[in-house]
């Protein structure tokens, strides 16, 4: 939840006799940290019969990738919006022909997430 949330701080010292009371209004304000995503895009392949690619993400240069797409992308782009700020990942992407046969990895890409 996001917004200002005014309230009223209350605070009583243990002076004796007499304690002292001092109040003040203050604000809360909540707001919400940056989303990000990354948006990748290739080159098509020049292969015969490609009908799609696969998308993987590793935390390592080098692997090991994890597949992101449940199924193939038609496209030559596609979006990763489960990215978390402050990590940085590793993409490949894969082709794959009407038989289901998949490629080897691309060159592999870079993306800091800030």
């Amino acid at each position: 939840m996001t917004g200002s949330f005014p309230f009223t701080a209350e605070v009583t010292d243990s002076t004796l006799p007499t304690a002292q009371t001092a109040t003040a209004n203050l604000t809360l304000s909540v707001t919400t940290t940056a989303s990000y995503s990354v948006q990748l895009s290739w080159t098509a392949s020049p292969s015969p019969g490609v009908t799609g690619y696969n998308v993987y993400r590793g935390t390592v240069s080098g692997g090991p990738y994890t597949l992101l797409t449940s199924a193939s992308v038609a496209g030559l782009t596609w979006t990763d919006a489960t990215v978390a700020n402050g990590e940085t990942y590793y993409y490949v992407t894969t082709s794959v022909d009407n038989g289901g046969d998949e490629s080897g990895y691309s060159e592999e890409a870079q993306m800091a997430i800030p």
